[in-house]
């Protein structure tokens, strides 16, 4: 009667879960390697020759990457609502109104759209914008330098 091999699970120690936490984080592998107390030929010696070791940092690289995704989609709902407090809130100033749109229009792709402004213009397009569009009684006669005064501070 043959023996039943016994099933063994290849994991890795912990000086290589201390140099994959490492390199997760952005460590560089000479930086890793330092961390783990081995060199870092070592280290390549794993990734090419270790499948425990390239499978753990695999999975470590993407339990990180959903973390980040995590973190970043609730950062996007916090700046969602900012913004939408920039558009619609009663005592925002109109150029801060305007610059909020306008991030939403960049980041939507809209303003690829548009022309380009050489960047001596770009100034005199925004101050136009605003008179014209956002605070119209800028244009119905408010002197310039309030303008000036107002463009500055936001």
């Amino acid at each position: 009667m043959k023996s039943a091999k016994s099933l063994t699970i290849d994991v890795p120690t912990p000086v290589q879960e201390r140099v994959i936490a490492a390199l997760v984080r952005g460590a560089t592998v000479t930086e890793a390697a330092r961390i783990g107390g081995v060199d870092r030929t070592t280290v390549h010696y794993w990734c090419r020759s270790k499948p425990s070791f390239r499978n753990a940092l695999a999975r470590a690289r993407e339990v990180h990457s959903e973390c980040v995704r995590d973190g970043l989609r609730e950062l996007s709902v916090a700046a969602l609502k900012v913004i939408d407090g920039l558009l619609h809130g009663e005592n925002v100033p109109a150029t801060a109104k305007l610059r909020a749109a306008l991030s939403v229009l960049a980041v939507t792709g809209v303003t690829e759209a548009l022309p380009a402004f050489p960047p001596e213009a770009e100034e005199a397009v925004f101050r136009e914008i605003c008179e014209r569009v956002v605070e119209p009684q800028f244009a119905a006669g408010q002197p310039a330098s309030t303008l000036e005064n107002h463009v500055a501070s936001s």
